[in-house]
C-alpha cells in the first residue's frame, strides 16, 4: 500500500504545500484579533479599520486554501482507493487454485469492504489529518513562543500527556480492530453459505437452524463492534478532559502574566485563541494517532494482498507455437505435505488424440486436470510442452480450455457468458453456440441477463454454455471434467460426435460414461485408483485383461 501512496509524489506536494499554507492563515486570525482589541484599547480607528479589512481577507483565503486542500486530499483517496483495489483484485486473479482456496469467499470480500474501509479510514484519512493540524500546532507554538514563552512551556508540557494516552488504548483498539475484521469474514461466510443453499435450507425445511446460525454470527459480530465503539468513547472522553485542563492551566497562567504587567489585554486574547486553535488539533492528533495505531494488523495484512511478493501474481506469458505433445514426469501432487492425491504420475498426450481419464470418485482425476490446465501448480515432477520443461512457478503457460463438470454462470447475458467478456467476431460467437446447440435459447434470450448462478438456465443448458466456451476459444488441447453429466444422451452423443470430428484438437476426457460406444472412440484409456495409474490402453485391450478397467465397467 505504501508503494502506492509513494507513486503520488505530486499530487502529495501540493498537498502538503496547501495544507501549510491554509494552516499559516489560520493562525493569522490570532495576531489580528490581537491588533484588533489592541486598536480598540488604544482607540487608534485607522488600525481598527485595517482589522475588520483583514478579517474579511482572512475569511476569504482561509476558505480558498482550505477547499484546494480538501479536493486534493479527496482526489488522492480516490485515486489510491482505485489502484489498491484494482491491484488487489489483479493478485487475486494471477493466484493459483490451491493458494486461491486457502481463504474463504467471505474472507475476501472482506478485504475489499471492512479491510480497505478500515484502512481509509483509520489510516489514509488520519494521515492528512495529522499532516494538517501538525502544521497548525507548529506553526501555533511559534507564535505562542514569540508571545510568552512561559505559557509555551505549560502548553508543551500539557500536549505530552495528549500523546501518551494514545499510545496506551491503540494496542487494545488494534486488537479488536483485528478481531472485528475476521469476525465480518465469518459473518459474510454465512451470508454466502444461506444464499447459496437457498434451495436445500428450503428443501430441508430447516430455515430456524441456519437462522440460528446467522444470528449467531451477527451476535459475536456486533458485540466486538460495540466493544471496540465503547472503547473509543471512553478514549475521547478522556482526551476531551485533558483538553478542558490544559485550557484551565494556559487561562490561569495568561491571566496571571495579566496582572503582572507582562501581557496585554489582546495578547491575553491572543493567547487564548492561539490555546484553543491548539487543543482543538492536539485532540484530533490524540484521536489519529490511536485510529494509525490501531489499524497497524489490518495494514499489514493488506500488505500481502497488494504486493507481488510471491511468484505465482506474475503475469504468464502463453506458449504460441503448435502444439505436439505435452508430456508429465512423476507427477504427484501431495496435500499438507503428507498424503498424496497424485502419485508419481508418467503420461503422453499427443496431438489430436483423444483420451478418456477414468475410476472411482475420489482416485485424483479432477485433480490431474487441474494440473494439467495449470490451475494448481504445487505438484512435484515435470511436465514438458514439445520437450520444453515446464517449470513450477515459471511465467509460462500452455494454451488449453477446461469444460468443468459444474458451470458457473456470469451476471450477464448469454453472449457475455459465452465469450467471459473477451472480443470475437459475430460469426465465430454463432458458431460456437450452434455447435453447443444454444441457438433456440439464445433467439429466446437475447441481450437478458441470465439470473445469478444460471438459475434461469436448465442443467443441460448450463453445460452447454461451458462447451461453447471451449469451442470459441479454439485451444489446441480441451480438457473436458463429465461434460455429459446434465445432458440428456441424445443432446450429449451429439455434442460429444461433433468433438471428436476434429482431428487436429487433442481431448482428454474425465468420465463415467464408460459404455463401449463411446470409449471405443478414444485413443487411450487411462485408469486411477487412489491417485496411481493402475492400467492403460485401448478399450479392447484393458476389457480383455479382466483387470481394474474390466471390474469397473462391469460395477457400473
Amino acid at each position: 500500500m505504501n508503494k502506492i501512496v509513494g507513486k503520488e509524489k505530486k499530487l502529495i506536494m501540493i498537498f502538503l504545500v496547501l495544507s501549510f499554507i491554509a494552516s499559516t492563515i489560520e493562525i493569522s486570525f490570532a495576531p489580528i484579533i490581537q491588533s484588533f482589541i489592541d486598536a480598540l484599547t488604544n482607540r487608534e480607528l485607522n488600525m481598527v479599520g485595517l482589522s475588520v479589512l483583514l478579517f474579511f481577507l482572512f475569511i476569504f483565503f482561509n476558505f480558498l486554501f482550505h477547499y484546494l486542500a480538501t479536493i486534493i486530499e479527496f482526489k488522492l483517496l480516490k485515486r489510491i482507493h482505485l489502484i489498491s483495489k484494482n491491484q488487489i483484485m489483479t493478485n487475486f486473479l494471477r493466484l493459483n487454485l490451491s493458494i486461491f482456496r486457502e481463504t474463504t469467499i467471505g474472507e475476501k470480500i472482506n478485504v475489499f469492504d471492512y479491510n480497505l474501509e478500515i484502512y481509509e479510514q483509520y489510516y489514509l484519512e488520519n494521515i492528512f489529518l495529522v499532516i494538517q493540524n501538525l502544521f497548525v500546532v507548529s506553526i501555533s507554538f511559534a507564535y505562542l513562543l514569540y508571545l510568552s514563552p512561559m505559557i509555551s512551556l505549560v502548553l508543551f508540557v500539557c500536549a505530552l500527556l495528549s500523546f501518551i494516552i494514545p499510545s496506551i488504548a491503540s494496542k487494545k483498539i488494534d486488537s479488536l480492530t483485528e478481531k472485528n475484521s475476521k469476525l465480518k469474514s465469518k459473518y459474510l461466510d454465512v451470508l454466502k453459505e444461506i444464499f447459496g443453499g437457498f434451495e436445500v435450507i428450503k428443501s430441508f425445511k430447516v430455515e430456524k437452524n441456519f437462522n440460528a446460525k446467522h444470528l449467531k454470527a451477527l451476535t459475536n459480530l456486533e458485540q466486538n463492534n460495540q466493544q471496540l465503539k465503547i472503547q473509543n468513547n471512553q478514549f475521547n472522553i478522556v482526551i476531551g478532559s485533558t483538553q478542558y485542563l490544559i485550557l484551565i492551566v494556559c487561562f490561569c497562567v495568561s491571566g496571571y502574566l495579566v496582572i503582572q504587567g507582562k501581557l496585554s489585554l489582546g495578547e491575553m486574547i491572543a493567547i487564548s485563541q492561539i490555546t484553543n486553535m491548539v487543543i482543538q488539533p492536539l485532540q484530533l492528533l490524540g484521536g489519529a494517532i490511536v485510529e494509525i495505531a490501531g489499524s497497524k494488523t489490518i495494514r499489514n495484512d493488506l500488505e500481502q494482498y497488494v504486493g507481488t511478493q510471491q511468484n505465482h501474481n506474475k503475469a504468464k506469458k502463453i506458449i504460441s507455437n503448435e502444439f505436439n505433445v505435452l508430456e508429465l514426469e512423476d507427477v504427484s501432487y501431495p496435500v499438507n505435505g503428507a498424503y498424496k492425491v497424485l502419485k508419481n504420475i508418467n503420461l503422453l498426450f499427443e496431438k489430436g488424440k483423444k483420451y478418456a481419464i477414468v475410476g472411482y470418485s475420489g482416485s485424483g482425476k479432477t485433480t490431474l486436470l487441474n494440473i494439467i490446465a495449470q490451475l494448481i501448480d504445487d505438484y512435484t515432477g515435470n511436465i514438458l510442452y514439445n520437450g520444453q520443461k515446464i517449470n513450477v512457478g515459471q511465467e509460462i503457460n500452455y494454451n488449453t480450455v477446461f469444460v468443468h463438470q459444474d458451470t458457473f454462470i456470469f451476471n450477464e447475458n448469454l453472449k457475455n457468458n459465452i465469450t467471459l467478456l473477451q472480443n470475437y467476431a459475430d460469426s465465430v460467437v454463432e458458431r460456437a453456440i450452434l455447435f453447443s446447440e444454444l441457438e433456440e435459447k439464445n433467439n429466446c434470450m437475447g441481450e437478458t441477463i441470465v439470473n445469478e448462478k444460471g438459475v434461469n438456465l436448465s442443467g443441460g443448458e448450463r453445460q452447454r454454455v461451458a462447451i461453447a466456451r471451449a469451442v470459441i476459444r479454439d485451444a489446441p488441447i480441451i480438457l473436458m471434467d463429465e461434460i455429459t453429466s446434465a445432458l440428456d444422451y441424445k443432446t450429449g452423443r451429439q455434442i460429444i460426435e461433433k468433438l471428436l470430428l476434429n482431428k487436429e484438437k487433442t481431448m482428454i476426457f474425465v468420465t463415467h460414461d464408460l459404455r463401449k460406444s463411446f470409449l471405443n472412440t478414444m485413443d487411450q484409456i487411462i485408469c486411477l485408483k487412489n491417485g496411481i495409474i493402475v492400467e492403460q490402453g485401448g478399450y479392447t485391450e484393458l476389457y480383455q485383461k479382466q483387470g481394474f478397467f474390466y471390474r469397473l465397467s462391469n460395477a457400473s
